[in-house]
C-alpha cells in the first residue's frame, strides 16, 4: 500500500532538499530444528518489502546581485567612471563613488534575479567604504533602499579611515514595505545604495561596492516512488546465504522537478526483532549479519545490483536524475550465513534526494 510520509526533518547531505524511503521486512528467518526420533522440520522465512515516500527539501542557498542601472538619487559624485552604478558594480577599489556632504543619497537599480527560486529568508544590503583621511570626528553612512516607492536607511556606520576598507550591512529579513516576506518581484524592482549620516571632522566618504545578498530556500519539488504490484514485494522462502533480488525494474523513483536534477544516495539500518541482525557495511554475511545491495535498471547481469548498501553512511546510488525523469531500480537480499532465533523481524532502507 502506498502512503504519504511526511517530516519536518531535513537531509544532512551538503546540498540541501531530500527525499526518504521507508522500505520495512517483515520475515521469519530459516532455521533447522530437530525433532527426534521423527526427523527434521525446516522453518521458512517470508520477506515483505512495503515502500513509502515523501517529498524532498532542498537547502538554503543565496544570489548575489549588483548594480546595473541608476536610481532615484545620484547625488554622490564618480571616481573612474561614468555612472555610480559603473563604478560600484565593478568590484574594484580604484572606482568609488564620494561625498563630503550630510544626508547625501545615491541609489542604483539592482540586477534582477536568475538562479533564485522559492522562499526568500533576508535580502542584505552590503557596501565597501573608507575614509581616506582622519580627522577628529568620525564620518557614518548607512545603507539606503528603495522598496515599493518607499524609502529607508539601514542603521549607522562608523566608517573606517586611511587604507582600511571596511564592509558594512543591513539585513531585511522581511520587506519593511509590506512586513511580509520578500517577493521576487520586490527583489526585481528593488533599489539599494548608501546615505551619509554624520560628517565628524569633515572629510570624504568613498565607497567602491554596493551589492544586494538575496538568501532563499529553492522551491520543494515532489519526488515519488512506485512499485510494479502496488508498493509490497513478497521475496518468498528465504535461507541461510541465500540471494534473493526484486529485480531491477520493481521499484520506480521519479524526480518530479519541472527544472532541477537531484542525486540520490542510499542507506540502510539493522533488522530489528529477537537477536538483531546486523547490516554488514560491505555486505559481507555472517552470523546473524545480512548484506543489502541495490542496483539500477539496465544493469547487465553480472554488473548488476553493485551499489552497497551500509548502515553508517550512504552510497550514491543515482548520480544525477534528471527534472521529470523516472528511475527504475532494485535491491538484493544477502542472507546471513547462520541464524540464532526465528523471531519476526524488520528493517529501514533510507533513499536520500538532494537538490
Amino acid at each position: 500500500m502506498l502512503r504519504r510520509l511526511r517530516t519536518n526533518k531535513k537531509s544532512l547531505v551538503i546540498i540541501p532538499l531530500a527525499l526518504v524511503l521507508a522500505l520495512t521486512w517483515l520475515f521469519l528467518p530459516v532455521k533447522e530444528v530437530s525433532i527426534e526420533p521423527y526427523g527434521t522440520l525446516s522453518l521458512e522465512s517470508r520477506i515483505v518489502i512495503s515502500v513509502g515516500y515523501q517529498a524532498a527539501y532542498a537547502s538554503p542557498d543565496t544570489e548575489i546581485l549588483r548594480p546595473d542601472a541608476a536610481g532615484d538619487y545620484n547625488q554622490w559624485g564618480v571616481t573612474g567612471a561614468t555612472y555610480d552604478y559603473e563604478a560600484t558594480s565593478d568590484e574594484l577599489d580604484t572606482t568609488d563613488i564620494y561625498t563630503g556632504l550630510v544626508g547625501e543619497r545615491d541609489l542604483m537599480s539592482i540586477q534582477n534575479h536568475s538562479t533564485g527560486s522559492g522562499t526568500i529568508n533576508s535580502v542584505t544590503i552590503w557596501f565597501r567604504a573608507q575614509v581616506l583621511n582622519g580627522g577628529s570626528g568620525k564620518e557614518h553612512a548607512a545603507t539606503y533602499i528603495n522598496t515599493n516607492a518607499q524609502y529607508y536607511t539601514g542603521g549607522t556606520n562608523a566608517i573606517a579611515r586611511a587604507t582600511a576598507w571596511g564592509e558594512y550591512s543591513e539585513a531585511y529579513n522581511t520587506n519593511p514595505q509590506t512586513l511580509q516576506a520578500w517577493t521576487w518581484a520586490d527583489v526585481d524592482a528593488l533599489q539599494a545604495g548608501v546615505i551619509t549620516l554624520i560628517q565628524g571632522g569633515g572629510e570624504i566618504i568613498h565607497v567602491s561596492k554596493v551589492w544586494v545578498v538575496v538568501d532563499y530556500t529553492p522551491e520543494v519539488e515532489d519526488i515519488s516512488n512506485t512499485s510494479a504490484t502496488g508498493n509490497t514485494y513478497n521475496f518468498g522462502n528465504v535461507a541461510e546465504s541465500s540471494s534473493t533480488k526484486t529485480g531491477l525494474g520493481y521499484f520506480e523513483v521519479t524526480n518530479n522537478s519541472p527544472s532541477t536534477a537531484v542525486s540520490i544516495t542510499i542507506s540502510g539500518s539493522d533488522m530489528t526483532g529477537g537477536d538483531t541482525w546486523a547490516l554488514s557495511e560491505g555486505a559481507t554475511i555472517g552470523t546473524n549479519i545480512y548484506g543489502l545491495r541495490a542496483g539500477l535498471s539496465g544493469q547487465v547481469e553480472g554488473n548488476d545490483y553493485t551499489v552497497i548498501v551500509p548502515k553508517s553512511s550512504a552510497n550514491t546510488l543515482i548520480g544525477s536524475l534528471g527534472a521529470g525523469s523516472p528511475q527504475q531500480w532494485g535491491l538484493q537480499f544477502l542472507a546471513p550465513d547462520t541464524f540464532t532465533d526465528g523471531i519476526e523481524k524488520s528493517g529501514i532502507v533510507t533513499l536520500t534526494a538532494a537538490f
